[in-house]
Order: structure tokens, then C-alpha cells, then sequence
């Protein structure tokens, strides 16, 4: 009897109250009744409770090193996964172009070894930059097809390769026709956010998107039962990838709205940070800061990558304004902190 089953407990109709829950098997809505299998604060059809049951001999794989892990890339998303994997004990091996990079995962133990070849691994996470090294704003994904060109030669066969690099619609397909399906490929947009990790870290709900049954059902194991991710489907890769350039580029458009009423209240005389929170009282508003200008290596990127799959069918994109209202702000405070101040 694994360790699962020995704590699992059949949910009775008495304690079922009607609830509505994701199955932690396989992510789909279903009623907390007769026959539901709670275990841990989750929930499980009964024939995903078994598939769930199975997972527990990868795990234990994982921590021996008898299966094993390789995060491509050792920047913020591929060091945070890494160092969350090791936390749980699963065996991670790291690699990174930088030499710098891959020593310091190193010397921090957030990796095993350093991969001098691509080959022997069960599981493959891209985690590179997809944004030229010269410029964090421009889309570059030149990266990501020459990863996939040399797992075409060295991986083994049947592995799972996770694509946590955020990436524009169709990289998915293209690189599953590359690997001419020799891994099983799924997209999952990495989520994470540095300042409040305990709420917005790496075990937070993500979104997950396979162009084959095969691949998504191997992704959500790993991701959903080995490493306890929350997972919401996407019905194709298309959808998992425009999700995460999707939301970044709201972020970024709120945050372009921020920044011209900045502008505004600047010009006009009435403080900006008193019309934010007054404005904030109101239930459903939830208006951003203007600080110094849309930075940082994802939303001017990510918008980058919806602006240029939108040009040909929006004109007048509310993201190429966006852009111009930064870059109006930017002029604005640097112009501010230019000026003469008042002395006494």
C-alpha cells in the first residue's frame, strides 16, 4: 500500500455539501461526492486518484536520481524553478551559457551539477530569455529554436520538454515539428513574481497548453502531481501562449494609463497620488502607480509580441499608445528632475 492510500479518505455524502471543485487528477470541475477521494485539502475522480497514485514512484525517482531534471537557462524563472525543485528534494541538474550564471546556481546548490550534455535527462525545462541581449524590448527567440535543435540530437527519447519561456503564438507547433514528436512538448508560461513569493511563486496556479493528448497528459504529471502546480488547461498551445503576453500587455496598458494621468495632474496642478487613492475607493478600480516608466524583462517584451501578431488586423492598437505614453512619461519626469527646485 503506497503512502498515498494509506491516508486517502472516500469524501461521504454527508460532508459533500454540494461543493464544486477542480480535480487535482485532471484539473476538470466536478461535485464533491460519494466516491470523491480527498487527500491533502485535494480532491480526486477515483480513476485519477490511481494515475495520481502512480506518480508517487517518479517522485521518489526524482530524489534518487534515478529520473532527472535539466532547466535550460539560470536567469530568474530557470534559478527559481531549480531552487523550488531541490527545496522539494527532486534531483535538478542546471545549464546556462553564462558561465558566471551557472556557478552561481551552483555554489548556492539550487542545482546538482552543470549538464555538459543534453542527453540521459526524463524531464526538460526551457527557461532562457526570449528578448535580445542587446535589448530587453525586442522579442528574440533564436535562443529557444537552437535548444530545440540540439534535444533533436542528444535527448532521449520520450522525455517530457517544458516550454516555461514566454513565447509568441505557434512556437509550440513549430517546435514539436522539429523534435518531429521524439519528446512530448508542452507550453507552460512561468508566473512568478520576486517581491511576494509565498502567494506569487513557482507553486501558483499556471496555465498549461499541448498540441498532442499525449504531451499535455505527461505535462500535467509532472507539473500538476510532481511538483504540486495548480493547473488550468488551455484547449491548445495557441491559448497557453497568448495568455502570458496577453496579461502582461494589460499590465502594461494600465500601467501606460497611470502614467498619462500622471502627466496630467502634473500639468494641471492636482496631486496625483490623492486622485489614485480617491479614485481607488470605488469597488472595481484598481488603479495602478506611475512610478518611472514600464521597465523590467517581461511587459514591454510580452506587449512587443501581441503588438506585432495585431498589426495586421488592429490599425490603432491600444498597445502601440501604450507605448508612446511611456515613452511621453519617461521625457515627462526626466524633464521634472531637470528643473530648478525652490530654496528657502
Amino acid at each position: 500500500m503506497s503512502k498515498f492510500t494509506i491516508e486517502q479518505k472516500h469524501v461521504s455524502e454527508n460532508n459533500k455539501k454540494h461543493r464544486i471543485v477542480s480535480c487535482f487528477g485532471c484539473f476538470s470541475q466536478m461535485e464533491v461526492k460519494e466516491g470523491v477521494i480527498g487527500y491533502g485539502g485535494d480532491f480526486f475522480h477515483p480513476q485519477c486518484w490511481k494515475d495520481f497514485e502512480k506518480s508517487s514512484t517518479v517522485t521518489s525517482d526524482l530524489k534518487t536520481g534515478q529520473k532527472k531534471i535539466l532547466i535550460i537557462g539560470l536567469g530568474e524563472i530557470g534559478y527559481t524553478n531549480a531552487q523550488y525543485m531541490s527545496e522539494i528534494g527532486l534531483w535538478v541538474d542546471g545549464y546556462d551559457i553564462n558561465p558566471e550564471t551557472m556557478q552561481r546556481a551552483l555554489d548556492e546548490n539550487v542545482i546538482k551539477e552543470k549538464a555538459e550534455s543534453f542527453s540521459g535527462y526524463d524531464y526538460y525545462l526551457i527557461c532562457i530569455s526570449t528578448h535580445k541581449p542587446e535589448n530587453m524590448f525586442v522579442p528574440y527567440l533564436d535562443g529557444v529554436y537552437e535548444t530545440a535543435y540540439r534535444l533533436l540530437k542528444e535527448a532521449k527519447n520520450g522525455a517530457l520538454l517544458g516550454i516555461d519561456s514566454t513565447v509568441p503564438q505557434n512556437t509550440t507547433r513549430k517546435i514539436l515539428e522539429i523534435l518531429n514528436h521524439k519528446l512530448h512538448v508542452v507550453h507552460v508560461p512561468h508566473r512568478y513574481y520576486k517581491h511576494e513569493k509565498d502567494e506569487h511563486g513557482v507553486q501558483q496556479e499556471r496555465v498549461i497548453g499541448a498540441c498532442e493528448q499525449c504531451c499535455l497528459d505527461a505535462g500535467r504529471k509532472f507539473y500538476g502531481h510532481v511538483l504540486r502546480i495548480p493547473l488550468h488547461i488551455a484547449n491548445t498551445p495557441d491559448v497557453a501562449e497568448l495568455t502570458k503576453i496577453v496579461e502582461n500587455s494589460y499590465r502594461y496598458v494600465q500601467i501606460a494609463f497611470s502614467e498619462e494621468m500622471k502627466i496630467l495632474c502634473d500639468n494641471i496642478g492636482v496631486d496625483f497620488d490623492e486622485l489614485r487613492n480617491s479614485v481607488n475607493t470605488k469597488w472595481n478600480i484598481d488603479m495602478l502607480q506611475a512610478i518611472d516608466g514600464i521597465g523590467g524583462h517581461c511587459l514591454p517584451k510580452d506587449s512587443q509580441m501581441v503588438l506585432d501578431l495585431s498589426k495586421q488586423y488592429v490599425p490603432n492598437s491600444i498597445i502601440e499608445s501604450s507605448k508612446k505614453v511611456d515613452s511621453r512619461y519617461r521625457m515627462h519626469i526626466k524633464n521634472k528632475t531637470l528643473l530648478p527646485t525652490n530654496s528657502a
